[in-house]
């Protein structure tokens, strides 16, 4: 999942102590030339580094421009906008990872509650306005209670679009996500303490 943040090392620092993604696959600086359509046409100069989390699931790209200063949309990104909203993260304690997170001073938004197919997560909101949703899974690599938390690394996204009959064969037939878990439209109380959240909307949980 990348992270564009105004400073890389800052943030790292961040999500390692409050996230556990303290493992570092790569970190460099270089001239990102192949992502055009996202820097303006321009190459830019940038930071970044690759951290994983030891308990499994995706990794971070955590990732800062360094020859121009970052900026941010000038409106609040709600739930239904178009693209990523929100990062899943895995973790095998619900309980723990909510404490854990609420001790640290991490911004938390709402309490635990139950998704349309009965499994408990909640949000927070990192220091860059980011939301990140934790989900109670027992698919985990390497079991263990450090001082960073219990739970792993990324375990899916939240992605607006415009009509899901218009993206379902991307989704579904070319990435393979193929198993529908739910496919509801309602208001949903356990998305109510979120931007957005609390309008109808058609919710898909593919896996």
């Amino acid at each position: 999942m990348g992270v564009g943040v105004p400073d890389m090392r800052e943030a790292w620092k961040w999500y390692r102590e409050h996230f556990g993604m303290d493992i570092r696959v790569f970190e460099e600086e270089a001239i990102a030339d192949l992502m055009l359509p996202y820097t303006e046409g321009k190459p830019r100069k940038r930071r970044a580094a690759l951290a994983m989390n030891m308990h499994g699931g995706g990794g971070f790209e955590i990732w800062q421009h360094i020859d121009k200063t970052p900026v941010g949309p000038d409106f609040e990104l709600q739930m239904g906008d178009l693209g990523i909203f929100i990062a899943k993260m895995k973790t095998h304690h619900i309980e723990d990872s909510y404490r854990h997170l609420k001790e640290t001073g991490v911004k938390m938004l709402g309490g635990i509650k139950t998704d349309p197919a009965g499994q408990p997560h909640f949000f927070v909101e990192d220091p860059y306005g980011y939301i990140f949703e934790f989900v109670q899974d027992t698919n985990i690599y390497l079991k263990h209670r450090g001082p960073n938390g219990v739970n792993g690394g990324i375990y899916g996204a939240t992605i607006g679009v415009t009509d899901f009959e218009r993206v379902k064969d991307l989704y579904c037939d070319i990435l393979g996500y193929d198993e529908v878990i739910y496919d509801i439209e309602d208001v949903f109380d356990d998305l109510a303490d979120i931007p957005g959240g609390g309008e109808t909307m058609r919710r898909v949980l593919l896996r």
